[in-house]
Formats: structure tokens, sequence, C-alpha cells
């Protein structure tokens, strides 16, 4: 039997998740959007877009009751408090699934930023979250909202992203953007403390896990 899939928020990241599940027999999509205009593009995506806002409760309430698997992906607009975008959806999704039996798996795409300034030291998912500014506070009481959901039935897992690169997103754009430039050894070799360069790039250029009620 096919999973039901919500993708709330369909910005680059969840643009591609709908993407690659599309091309899985397993899974029916949803996507969501808060401009209608994007709709057209993302039915081409997905099973079903439909345009929905973090802090609609009756629209969260109805999608939920037939989701068994939830990625919150949402993103900030330029101009738009963080409050606004990440803990007012944490605060709603929270009473939103209130006696909701059907949701099995939540995933939140969070960030880094919640690590805070480490002055170039490495950061691994192992370090405690230390967010020196407004944003990355908000971000982290967003993912503690959004673990405290989890139930024996219904693990949560954070992702913090780091870097995304992609089409349209690549590195060379990103890495000129800072004036910086990648260390080809560091390309290489794994830095000190790391067996593979696969977990070197997951904490440094990819994404850090928190996970509650389930296993990594």
């Amino acid at each position: 039997m096919k999973k039901n899939v919500l993708i709330l928020g369909c910005g680059y990241v969840g643009t591609a998740l709908a993407r690659l599940w599309q091309t899985h027999d397993d899974f029916c999509v949803t996507v969501t959007t808060t401009r209608e205009e994007r709709l057209p593009e993302l039915r081409l995506l997905a099973d079903q877009a439909i345009a929905l806002h973090g802090d609609d409760p009756t629209g969260l309430r109805s999608q939920l009751e037939s989701t068994q698997i939830l990625v919150i992906s949402v993103g900030a607009k330029r101009g738009i408090p963080y409050t606004d975008t990440y803990l007012k959806t944490a605060e709603t999704l929270r009473a939103a699934l209130v006696g909701n039996t059907c949701v099995e798996q939540i995933i939140y795409t969070s960030s880094y930023a919640v690590y805070g300034d480490r002055q170039g030291a490495w950061v691994t998912e192992d370090m405690p979250a230390h967010p020196t500014n407004d944003n990355g506070e908000v971000l982290y009481q967003t993912e503690q909202i959004l673990l405290s959901l989890a139930q024996p039935q219904r693990p949560v897992c954070v992702l913090r992203l780091g870097g995304i690169y992609g089409p349209g997103r690549e590195l060379n754009r990103i890495f000129r953007t800072q004036r910086a430039k990648p260390d080809p050894a560091m390309v290489a070799t794994p830095p000190t403390g790391f067996t593979s360069m696969t977990l070197w790039a997951r904490s440094t250029l990819g994404y850090s896990i928190a996970c509650r009620g389930c296993t990594t």
C-alpha cells in the first residue's frame, strides 16, 4: 500500500524531494506552497499540489488526517520574520496533530545555524546546539517543539542542513559568494576524527541529525 507523503513547503529542497519520491511507486506525494501561481509548476512534480499556509490549523489538520509521512521544509521569505515562518508553523502543527493517529513519521529540515559561530572549528552532530543570533534561536526552538511531537509510533527526525547545492546552486557559486575556495586536500582526505569523506561532508556541507524515537 502506498504511503501518503505531505511536503510542507516546496522550495529548493522540497522540490527535489518531490521529484525524487515521484520516481518511487511506494509514495503518493502532496506538496504545498504559499504562492498559488506556483501550483501549475508543482502539479508536474507531485500527485497533488495545494496552497496552504503553515499557520492554517484547519487546512493542516485536514491534510494530516490522511498523511503517513510529514516533511516540513518551510523557508523564510525575504522580509518575513523567522518566527512567522518557523515557530508559528511548528506551533500550528502541534495543535493540528492532537489526536492524530495517521502520521507515522515527521522529518524537519532545519539548519546548521543552530550550532552558532564556532570560529572555524569542526562541527559534528554530537555537539550541542548553541545559537548565537535571533534567527538561530528561532530555528532551535522550532526543533524542540517538533521533537516534542515524537511518540512510540511516530518518530521525529531533524536534519540540520548545511550548504545546499545542486542544479542552479553549484558549489563554485556558493564558494565565490563567500569569497572562499575549497581546499583540494580537504576534498580528497577526511580530516582528523572522521573515518570517511561521507561523514565529513554530512557534518559540514551536508547535514547533521537530531532524532527522537528513530534510529540513525
